[in-house]
């Protein structure tokens, strides 16, 4: 479920589910607290809307040097619920903790989008795995037709040759009939099909 939207887009909807169902976020992936920062609500992420410069290290070793830009994916599942921190021995020491799906099938992932240094906007989505459960896939269905309620259909390129398809937020759809680069999660060009133009 693949969307394109500013933060004015997202804003709306967000707004409109957390109303509807009180939510909470983590970011994904490593941490070095067991207990890292959770927010409740999308918008009181302090990057929300902003690709994050990536600049990760796994022991000694660095994975992205900082070149790489990525929106920051996030569990979210329903606030009266809790996350869980797999604990992860490093081989020179000390214990990083991962939060992951596998870990929380009853949140879903968020990745939102955002403008990267250049001034492109790069779509998010709202992910559905195997491994989820019933509920978590009910919720992120229900967010994800909140965020888009009033978007348009634009057509993503996939890097596998196919196409995906996005729904577009009204500020983004201004950005790119008036010559503005839209980009998928994966980095390849959004475009509208022609009855949208």
């Amino acid at each position: 479920m693949y969307f394109v939207g500013t933060c004015g887009d997202l804003g709306v909807g967000i707004r409109s589910s957390e109303e509807e169902t009180p939510l909470k976020y983590v970011a994904l992936g490593f941490h070095h607290d067991p207990d890292p920062e959770i927010f409740d609500s999308a918008l009181a992420i302090p990057e929300f809307g902003k690709l994050i410069r990536l600049n990760y290290r796994f022991g000694s070793r660095k994975i992205f040097d900082g070149d790489y830009m990525s929106s920051q994916r996030y569990l979210v599942c329903a606030a009266d619920t809790g996350f869980v921190a797999e604990p992860v021995p490093q081989c020179e020491g000390g214990t990083l903790f991962d939060l992951n799906s596998e870990q929380n099938p009853h949140a879903f992932i968020f990745t939102p989008g955002g403008i990267d240094h250049g001034g492109w906007l790069f779509g998010g989505a709202c992910g559905i795995w195997p491994t989820m459960s019933v509920q978590a896939k009910e919720l992120s269905k229900r967010y994800f037709a909140a965020l888009t309620k009033g978007f348009k259909t634009a057509i993503g390129k996939k890097r596998t040759g196919g196409k995906e398809r996005y729904k577009i937020g009204p500020e983004a759809l201004t950005m790119l009939r008036s010559g503005a680069i839209l980009r998928t999660v994966e980095a390849m060009e959004i475009y509208l099909p022609e009855r949208a133009v």
